[in-house]
């Protein structure tokens, strides 16, 4: 079974295909190598993800996780701050149209974008960076993938109407 975190940079990278300038040039991987040729195009990963500590106090326990998906888009040529701008538009119109990627998370909100220009040659290359903070839920641990100790004993203890010596019982399982 797949981790949540590839469902949802899955999800992303479905949501992106063909939705933007890049058309179907969209991985769902951090690192790709482009030939210039192949600009624009888009890169989806994760970069961090935090659980939230009220977790803990959830049963069965129920993870909050907060991840940081990151899309990158590369451009080139001609007017490369006006590429950029597009195709990050074209990104986050993509991207809030269905802000729970298919059913895969909670939520996705935009909350940074990075924009930088390099040169390669005689030509700029730009690049985006949009980072999207995604909630989703998970179980921990699922049972098939953790075994359980079988319940076999029990001690419970009860004050009876503020009595010194509380009622006890000890149950076993055969």
């Amino acid at each position: 079974m797949a981790h949540q975190r590839k469902v949802i940079r899955d999800a992303a990278a479905a949501a992106l295909t063909n939705a933007t300038a890049a058309g179907p040039r969209v991985f769902a991987a951090r690192k790709i190598a482009l030939r210039r040729l192949e600009l624009p195009a888009l890169a989806v990963y994760a970069l961090q993800e935090a659980v939230d500590p009220a977790s803990i106090e959830t049963a069965p326990r129920e993870l909050t996780r907060n991840l940081k998906l990151v899309i990158e888009a590369q451009v080139e040529g001609g007017n490369v701050d006006d590429a950029l701008d597009a195709i990050s538009a074209e990104i986050e119109k993509a991207i809030d149209a269905d802000e729970t990627l298919a059913g895969a998370a909670a939520h996705a909100i935009l909350e940074t974008t990075d924009l930088d220009v390099f040169e390669s040659g005689d030509r700029a290359i730009g690049s985006a960076i949009l980072t999207y903070a995604v909630t989703y839920y998970t179980y921990a641990p699922e049972a098939e993938d953790v075994p359980l100790v079988d319940f076999v004993t029990a001690d419970v203890k009860t004050a009876v109407n503020s009595a010194s010596d509380p009622a006890e019982d000890v149950v076993t399982l055969p």
